[in-house]
């Protein structure tokens, strides 16, 4: 069972993550998460899962799955391969790789019997609230124009947390909600934990910055 509150570090597909560069990141994020008694999960590309969840204690997820059957699916992601990658679970719904209210369902429920977490992102809060009555074990509210930019969430749009929260707790009262999107320092993670979400996705915050390790730092030591 996940610890509250939780931060997600997506490494996105950035060159700045590749090979050790990324994976120096990572074993960070468990040392701090050791360190903080904070729950910390990385989502490195699909191709390195296999090698950080092998080396790292923490979660380590998929940046997206595919509601696919493993069999003659050439490209796709299963989750049979993330689990047997030793995967934690997946990110579903990410504004730059967007699918179906459909597909989400397929995915968390295989996800789901296969022991597996999923964390669904999600633009609007109406589109949170259709999501969270999947049962996903997290909703993440990520506008896409805030997302990569220098004003986070939390400062530009604070009302739409506010009533993703309110509708999302209408319908499942427990479901966790990570705040995305332009989170930067511990300011917006400050402002985030006032509006009552339960962590953050972040990733240039951390993995495009010039000493990454300060900034997951900044960020951690906030809530």
């Amino acid at each position: 069972m996940h610890t509250l509150p939780v931060v997600v570090i997506n490494f996105k597909a950035y060159e700045q993550i590749y090979g050790e560069k990324g994976l120096s990141i990572a074993k960070y994020a468990e040392k701090s998460s050791l360190e903080n008694d904070i729950s910390i999960y990385v989502a490195p590309p699909i191709v390195d899962i296999q090698q950080y969840a092998k080396v790292l204690s923490i979660p380590v997820i998929a940046q997206h799955v595919d509601p696919v059957e493993a069999s003659r699916n050439t490209g796709f992601i299963t989750v049979e391969m993330l689990k047997s990658s030793n995967a934690y679970g997946s990110l579903l719904n990410h504004s730059e790789h967007p699918i179906s209210l459909h597909d989400a369902s397929i995915s968390i429920n295989k996800l789901k019997s296969m022991g597996m977490k999923s964390i669904v992102c999600a633009p609007t809060s109406e589109e949170a609230s259709a999501l969270s009555m999947l049962s996903p074990d997290f909703i993440a509210i990520e506008p896409p124009e805030l997302i990569a930019g220098n004003v986070s969430v939390s400062k530009a749009k604070p009302e739409l947390i506010t009533d993703t929260v309110e509708k999302v707790r209408k319908v499942m009262p427990k479901m966790p909600i990570l705040c995305g999107a332009g989170i930067k320092d511990g300011a917006d993670v400050k402002k985030a934990v006032d509006l009552e979400t339960d962590g953050i996705l972040v990733a240039s915050g951390v993995v495009m910055s010039k000493d990454p390790q300060k900034a997951l730092d900044e960020l951690v030591k906030a809530f």
